[in-house]
């Protein structure tokens, strides 16, 4: 188990995130996701090309658009789980 340091590596104590938010309930792993990248696009000014680390286009497949631009709840699980990796990446970089 790791310290203090470890949580503030992923920034979790700023968003006030806790596993006990989601135990206990009916949540499929895609509602969980699509939840979590609504909560990063509040944080993330709705992923606004202002912002550098969203200027680049998320590309997977025939996908290539903006964040801002992309309706993740019609996409298939594999699209929207590979989506979810690299918003991640890009939200937790500096």
């Amino acid at each position: 188990m790791k310290g203090k340091g470890h949580i503030q590596s992923f920034n979790e104590h700023q968003e006030n995130l806790n596993i006990s938010d989601v135990s206990g309930s009916n949540l499929t792993m895609r509602q969980l996701m699509l939840d979590r990248i609504e909560q990063i696009k509040r944080v993330e000014n709705g992923f606004s090309k202002s912002l550098m680390k969203w200027r680049q286009p998320l590309s997977h497949g025939t996908i290539t658009k903006y964040a801002e631009e992309i309706n993740f709840y019609e996409l298939s699980d594999n699209d929207l789980l590979f989506l979810f990796e690299r918003i991640l990446r890009r939200h937790y970089t500096q």
